[in-house]
């Protein structure tokens, strides 16, 4: 892996977190999340113009899965809005960025794949580091720390992850399969761009549910909605897609490549103590660094 790639994944490491400290910091809502993919919708609009004849040529049952894959990106977002809603970012996001990996590893075993020696490891590893993210303490064994509402709703993002995740890995597949005279990255850029589309839309559906439930809010077109930084969400959003993308194309190694992205988790232990003044205890240091290291023995022992 050359250095000029190590550089991009850190950045794009760096980029995510930082997305994610700007929705913390705001308290971000769904609202605020529809304006980040609004933004960053529009300031793509040209690639997409570019891509149309690849667009038109697209089957509905290619549509179909789109679509499923921008509900599962609605559900996502709609997680993370409620799971930061009640907990600090550096204990939450670790959790949000680990377990869909574990749960799509465990759903694969479910269907008679199972994961090998390292995998495992790196699994109890994970395990054991989420146990102690919320810990002030090690004597501090409390199961409220992990029977909460907080808790659930990082399940429920976690989940959209691994929904999202299922879907892109066929749906990825029939879309280079309509242009095999297009670079991997090409593909890749266009696909996230319609799955943005997609949940643009569907994200109108529970947006309305909550202007039904408080008719006086304004969910949307408020000043305080946060426009400014929900355009460098949108715009970050897409430069961590993107400079993943571009390390790929220089890197022979893409588990190399998912691996390093995992610094993203101590960015934003960083982020949530030095800039959100969050509590900083030696167990969640202890739980973050288990975290990255099972992470990284998964996606490197996985198969």
């Amino acid at each position: 892996m050359t250095l000029p790639a190590i550089v991009l994944v850190l950045l794009s490491a760096l980029a995510h977190s930082t997305w994610n400290l700007n929705s913390k910091k705001r308290a971000a809502s769904l609202s605020y999340f529809w304006l980040a993919a609004l933004w960053s919708g529009l300031f793509t609009l040209p690639y997409l113009w570019w891509q149309w004849p690849l667009v038109s040529a697209i089957p509905s049952s290619l549509w179909w899965l789109l679509l499923l894959t921008g509900a599962c990106q609605v559900v996502y977002v709609w997680g993370l809005v409620l799971a930061y809603e009640r907990g600090q970012m550096s204990v939450l996001y670790p959790l949000i960025r680990s377990l869909p990996l574990v749960l799509l590893l465990l759903l694969s075993a479910v269907f008679g794949k199972l994961p090998s020696l390292g995998a495992s490891g790196g699994i109890l590893l994970v395990v054991l580091g989420s146990l102690l993210l919320p810990m002030q303490h090690f004597k501090d064994i409390n199961r409220q720390h992990y029977l909460n509402l907080g808790m659930l709703f990082v399940l429920m993002a976690a989940l959209g992850t691994v929904g999202y995740s299922w879907i892109d890995a066929l749906a990825s597949k029939d879309l280079q399969a309509l242009a095999p005279n297009q670079s991997g990255g090409q593909i890749a850029l266009l696909y996230v761009l319609l799955q943005n589309y997609a949940a643009l839309g569907l994200m109108l559906l529970p947006l309305a549910w909550q202007k039904w439930r408080q008719p006086q809010q304004e969910l949307i077109w408020h000043p305080k909605a946060g426009h400014w930084s929900a355009l460098s969400t949108g715009l970050l959003i897409l430069l961590t897609y993107a400079l993943v993308v571009w390390a790929m194309t220089l890197s022979d190694n893409v588990s190399l490549v998912v691996a390093l992205r995992q610094f993203s988790i101590l960015f934003s232990l960083l982020f949530g103590i030095w800039l959100l003044q969050e509590q900083q205890s030696r167990p969640k240091w202890l739980g973050t660094g288990l975290i990255m290291l099972g992470l990284v023995l998964v996606i490197l022992y996985r198969h």
